[in-house]
């Protein structure tokens, strides 16, 4: 099922100074990390862009750039909230390669019209529908309603850079992933941080691919 309302947005604007390179074209499993994310929203929403450099337009993606640079990724959501033109969006980090559909589709299911119905120029009690997992909350792997755009340039504006901050601001919701979820798996919201992050991907990759 694809919800031709939401905007799918890749966010990877991130430099992976921890990482030590740039994320967004590394190579996974016979592709890209930013090209993967950008597959797995495919398939749930009616429309993916990249924020993030304009360099990234050669995977094929439309790209769009942020209108406070040097911000972080709160500026990446606003970039993507701005694109929208007052849909919602589901941000995806491209430095998550363990997301699966199947989560967003739950996350998407999850929010349901209170996120999708919410008019612009409203103020929904809950601005934000985002995974959960033993870590806390992931606050770039989830929904997020048209009226989380005003509050995302109030904040950058006043140079309030924090998401979770900015999450709180909105109302955002924690909906944890547990191993009660069908689709469940210990790896699907890591984050590829540091070096030693994706040596375990890699590892858990590998496994998952000599199993089949």
């Amino acid at each position: 099922m694809i919800s031709s309302n939401i905007l799918g947005v890749v966010l990877a604007g991130g430099a992976g100074r921890r990482l030590g390179r740039d994320k967004a074209l590394l190579p996974w499993t016979g592709t890209t990390l930013v090209q993967r994310a950008a597959a797995v929203l495919s398939e749930a929403c009616g429309e993916v862009v990249i924020a993030g450099p304009a360099e990234l337009r050669r995977t094929g993606v439309e790209t769009v750039a942020d209108v406070f640079p040097g911000c972080g990724p709160l500026a990446g959501l606003h970039a993507g909230l701005e694109r929208a033109g007052g849909r919602p969006i589901f941000a995806l980090a491209c430095d998550m390669p363990f997301v699966s559909v199947e989560l967003v589709r739950h996350l998407v299911a999850a929010a349901g019209a209170r996120i999708e119905g919410v008019p612009a120029g409203d103020g929904p009690a809950e601005g934000a529908w985002v995974a959960g997992g033993a870590s806390g909350m992931q606050p770039l792997c989830g929904l997020y309603a048209p009226t989380a755009r005003r509050v995302a340039e109030n904040r950058l504006t006043e140079g309030q850079l924090a998401v979770l901050g900015f999450l709180q601001a909105i109302g955002g919701v924690s909906l944890p992933i547990t191993g009660e979820l069908g689709f469940y798996r210990p790896e699907l919201l890591l984050n590829l941080n540091r070096p030693d992050d994706l040596r375990r991907a890699r590892r858990l990759q590998s496994a998952a691919g000599a199993s089949r």
